[in-house]
């Protein structure tokens, strides 16, 4: 089970993203004027295309309808598509294209992280950008090493436990235990899976596809593969 189960406590599960998004707010405005068009893929309960939709004019898009659910109350004038980031095809072109918050790495195999870069080439109009960040194979190996950690949030919690699942994959084993009256709970459970690359691999795929690739780690600096998040900037000219 993916995202739909735990939809309504995503954001309370996964916190507060505050640095991350203006992280990601940054790469945009070094690069792109205010009024440009966004698409975000595996846009979830969009909460990053919150924080740009008065700067810029933005889409999103995700496979979870429940998601897509709560990010239609937050963005009452934004498109929003229910598809797979793999093989999604719009009418539109975009100045720029997001895929943020690890979307990518739960996409399992090569070929499928090759069709995200594809569509996204595809959609994108002239010198547009392409920004998608990965979780690292060091920042996996290191969530798989540590204990399972607890959330709490108003009367519920959640236990996050990160599983070696294969040679290749990360299980990411949630649950949510939703507080009810009579202090019983209602158990709500979902499994995730991540793979991540090497970023050189990442890097030389993207030269398929894109004129200049620039790979950035949460500092600022070069990312490489141990860095534990790296940011992918991707142009055409």
């Amino acid at each position: 089970m993916g995202y739909d189960v735990i939809a309504r406590f995503y954001d309370d599960i996964v916190g507060d993203r505050t640095a991350s998004i203006q992280t990601v707010k940054n790469l945009i405005q070094q690069r792109v004027d205010s009024g440009a068009s966004i698409l975000e893929l595996g846009c979830g309960t969009g909460s990053i295309l919150y924080t740009l939709r008065n700067q810029y004019k933005v889409s999103g898009l995700d496979s979870s309808e429940q998601m897509l659910s709560i990010a239609r109350q937050r963005l009452d004038n934004a498109k929003l598509y229910n598809a797979d980031i793999t093989s999604f095809s719009l009418r539109e072109k975009y100045n720029v294209i997001l895929c943020v918050f690890d979307s990518i790495n739960h996409l399992t195999s090569w070929h499928s992280w090759k069709a995200v870069f594809r569509r996204a080439r595809a959609h994108l109009k002239d010198r547009g950008l392409f920004i998608f960040d990965v979780n690292t194979e060091k920042k996996l190996r290191s969530l798989e090493e540590s204990p399972a950690w607890v959330v709490k949030f108003d009367n519920h919690f959640s236990i996050i436990d990160v599983l070696r699942c294969d040679s290749e994959r990360t299980r990411w084993n949630i649950r949510v235990f939703e507080k009810l009256q009579n202090d019983l709970f209602k158990l709500h459970c979902a499994e995730i899976i991540q793979r991540a690359y090497p970023i050189g691999v990442i890097s030389g795929e993207l030269k398929s596809y894109f004129s200049q690739i620039d790979a950035i780690d949460s500092q600022g600096d070069r990312g490489s593969d141990s860095s534990e998040r790296v940011y992918f900037v991707c142009q055409n000219f």
